[in-house]
Parts: structure tokens; C-alpha cells; sequence
């Protein structure tokens, strides 16, 4: 089995900024975020061994924080994803540092994976993964 762990900015969230007139990029838009989700979870059908879990971050929530530390001491992990939101919205470029900060104190072995939306996750899993079947 290959585990990998996916964080990404909660759509909510970015919602929330948008509300507020802050611009959180033409990729984050609701509609977009939903249709790049059904296509990830299509593509993830071609995995069999994969294992899966994720996190919808809510930056500058403390909890949401301790929660992905949590979750990124929990195992092992062979591979993480951090994108989805975060590496396309440019005010959160100190909190991005932040999460591969973390994530390669943690888990210097796994595999990082950048994707811009989710949909990106399955073919870098498959470029820089290939083992994964």
C-alpha cells in the first residue's frame, strides 16, 4: 500500500475571502474547485493500492493547524500533496513556507506534491510516483 496525504485550502474558506473582497485567484473560484474534485476522484479510480486522506485547511485557524500536525504524525507517508489553494492565492505564500516547513521536518521521506488544483493530484502522483500502481 502507498499512503498519501492531501492538504488543501477548504473551499469554504476561500469563499469566505472572496466575500470579503479579497482575490483569491481565478482557479478558486466555487464551481471550478467542485468540477477539478469530481475529475481527482474519477482519476483516483485507476489506483489500487493507494490509500488516501486528506485535510481542508482554513488558514490562520489554530485548530485547523494542529489538526494537519495531527494528521501529518499519524503515519508513515509516502507521498503529500500541498496545493489546492494555497500556492494560488498569493497572500498566503508565508503560510504555504509554514506547510513544507512542517511537512519535511516531519516526514523527510515522502514525496512532496505541488498540484495547483486537485485534479493535478493524480498525474503527479503518476509522474513522480510511478511505483504507485
Amino acid at each position: 500500500m502507498t499512503y498519501l496525504l492531501t492538504a488543501g485550502v477548504a473551499p469554504q474558506w476561500l469563499a469566505e475571502q472572496a466575500a470579503k473582497g479579497i482575490d483569491v485567484g481565478p482557479r478558486n473560484e466555487s464551481q471550478k474547485i467542485a468540477a477539478s474534485i469530481q475529475k481527482m476522484q474519477e482519476d483516483f479510480k485507476q489506483f489500487n493500492s493507494l490509500v488516501l486522506e486528506g485535510i481542508m485547511l482554513r488558514p490562520g485557524d489554530d485548530a485547523s493547524w494542529q489538526d494537519f500536525l495531527t494528521l501529518l504524525k499519524k503515519r508513515k507517508w509516502d507521498g503529500i500533496t500541498l496545493g489546492g489553494g494555497v500556492r494560488t492565492t498569493p497572500f498566503l505564500s508565508d503560510y504555504f513556507t509554514e506547510l513544507i516547513a512542517a511537512t519535511t521536518r516531519e516526514q523527510p521521506q515522502a514525496t512532496l506534491l505541488f498540484p495547483l488544483l486537485p485534479e493535478d493530484i493524480a498525474p503527479a502522483i503518476k509522474k513522480h510516483m510511478p511505483t504507485v500502481d
